[in-house]
């Protein structure tokens, strides 16, 4: 199993647009409430492979797509 990367966001339009990116993309994506561990100010979060991350965080920024903060995901087990 890849390990999973969590970004959270600020609001939801930037969790679809998120979204719609990497499935444009072709990036695995998957959104989920998040975990309790961690706060968010939308209730939102998008899964990805960790392995992933560096190009999704170009992706974002070339695109202004704001992100709150990344997690790994074994990090909040």
């Amino acid at each position: 199993m890849k390990e999973k990367s969590i970004f959270t966001f600020h609001t939801i339009s930037q969790v679809l647009k998120f979204e719609k990116l990497l499935k444009k993309n072709k990036i695995d994506v998957q959104l989920r409430p998040v975990p309790r561990k961690i706060s968010s100010s939308c209730g939102n979060c998008a899964y990805v492979n960790t392995e992933d991350v560096e190009i999704i965080k170009d992706l974002s920024g070339e695109n202004k797509i704001e992100f709150e903060n990344i997690y790994k995901e074994e990090d909040i087990k």
